[in-house]
């Protein structure tokens, strides 16, 4: 599973309820607008012509064709979209969030958008973004609201 977890260290203790109620909240919305952002796919390549990189690789093309397992032009199932979820839990005195890949649901996915050193270097050829790029990303988004939840 392509998990990415990350931590807000508070300046100092946050003892007011309704604090911690803010930041997880925020916490939240960051984990929701970093699925969001993983769930949008990049524009499909139309007209565009696949070179097969070894023979190998073509005869398993056709095979496949034949067989009926792949079919042209690819049509997308958005299952990758739906395998993406995230969730804000407490562990210990620290307040995570987590974005996780269903990997279950798309076994491929690790390759697609998974970790920076789980991409093929084809899929990021392809516009897909890492999820680690996307978290840092909306992270550094995140964390003036999370400073603002904090104040109160």
């Amino acid at each position: 599973m392509a998990n990415v977890t990350m931590t807000f260290h508070a300046k100092g203790p946050i003892f007011d309820g309704s604090a911690l109620r803010n930041l997880t909240n925020e916490l939240d919305l960051f984990g929701r607008a970093t699925v969001r952002r993983m769930a949008s796919y990049p524009a499909q390549q139309r007209g565009k012509r696949h070179v097969f990189r070894s023979d190998r690789e073509r005869r398993g093309f056709f095979y496949h064709l034949r067989k009926g397992d792949i079919k042209v032009p690819y049509r997308r199932t958005m299952t990758l979209a739906r395998a993406w979820s995230n969730e804000t839990r407490a562990d210990g005195r620290r307040l995570l969030g987590v974005v996780g890949l269903n990997s279950g649901m798309a076994p491929y996915g690790r390759m697609v958008e998974g970790l920076e050193d789980e991409q093929t270097r084809d899929m990021v050829e392809r516009g897909w973004p890492s999820v680690e790029t996307v978290a840092r990303e909306e992270w550094q988004r995140a964390i003036p609201r999370f400073e603002k939840a904090l104040a109160g």
